[in-house]
Formats: C-alpha cells, structure tokens, sequence
C-alpha cells in the first residue's frame, strides 16, 4: 500500500479536473516533451493511462510506462506528475475561465503572483520597476480590502525606497504599515 499512495494523489487530482482543465494538464504535460525529455513523455503516458484508460493499479502502470525502474523511481515519476497536474491548475488560462473562480479569488490570486513578479524583479536589480508594480498592487488591494496583500506590498515598497532615497519615505509608509495591522 505504501508503494501506491503517490499513484493515489495523482488518481485523486486527475479526477476532480473539469473537462477545461483535463485539456489543460494534458497540454501542459505536453508542452515539455522533446526527444531529450523521456522522463516527460512517461508523465504524459501515466497521466493518460489514468485517465484515459482509467488503470488504477500500480503493478500495471509501472510495467506499461516504466518497467525496468525501481518503486523509489517509479514513485518519484508520480510525484512529477502531481506536480505538474497542479502547476497546471494555476494556468492564467483555468484562473480566468468564467464560473471557476469567485472573482475574490481570481483578484487575489492576480495579486498574488504580481508580489512573486516584484520580488523577482527586485532581486534582479530593477527596483524601480518592482516599486510600479507595488504601487499597482497597493491601489487594487486596497479596493478590494485585501489588507494581508496591501501589508506585504507595504513591507517590500518600505524596503525598497528606504534603500534608494534613504529614511524620506520610511516614516510615512511605516504609519501606513501600522494603520493596516
């Protein structure tokens, strides 16, 4: 049992896909194939065998897509596939799809993932750039009165104009920072 209890996640995941987003893994687990890339074919392969063929049982997949590899491999391969099933869930595609998503949760999500953007981008040295970006997050957070959001876009805009016009912007957005909490 233990051997299949990665194989029962990803029998989990796949079967509470809608139609939308089945196309989608698919795609998704397509996306990556290439001739230097068996390790993703044998993804696409169990992930269709689950689905498509609806085999469920360990022995039996691990023979069709992998069978000279070990239970650990094997699992491993499984674990890739959850993944990747997941990664694709968060598609702009599937967030954006009409009836999916209360439009709370798609404005938070947007939001959330232009924070990652701004962090990347700051990281990377363009600081001026990432502050835009708070700044649009800020203003669309607090319309929406996501104040965990407008908090942490806070902290990083706090961050980034006290490193390059020094202490002249600290205190104000300190009280904002203290308004918020």
């Amino acid at each position: 049992m233990e051997k299949e209890r990665y194989l029962n996640r990803l029998i989990d995941v796949i079967h509470v896909l809608r139609k939308s987003e089945t196309d989608l893994a698919r795609k998704h687990l397509q996306a990556y194939e290439s001739n230097h890339t068996v390790n993703l074919r044998k993804m696409f392969q169990l992930y269709k065998f689950i689905k498509i063929n609806e085999i469920r049982d360990y022995d039996k997949l691990k023979k069709r897509i992998s069978p000279d590899s070990t239970d650990d491999s094997f699992n491993k391969l499984i674990r890739r596939t959850i993944e990747r099933v997941q990664e694709s869930l968060i598609v702009y595609v599937n967030i954006r799809r009409k009836g999916s998503y209360s439009d709370i949760f798609r404005v938070k999500f947007f939001l959330r993932k232009q924070l990652m953007q701004a962090q990347i981008l700051m990281g990377r040295g363009l600081s001026v750039r990432s502050l835009g970006l708070y700044t649009s997050i800020l203003r669309n957070a607090k319309k929406f009165e996501l104040y965990d959001v407008v908090l942490e876009a806070l902290y990083y805009k706090q961050l980034i104009q006290t490193n390059s016009v020094g202490s002249k912007y600290f205190e104000d957005i300190e009280r904002e920072i203290e308004y918020y909490e």
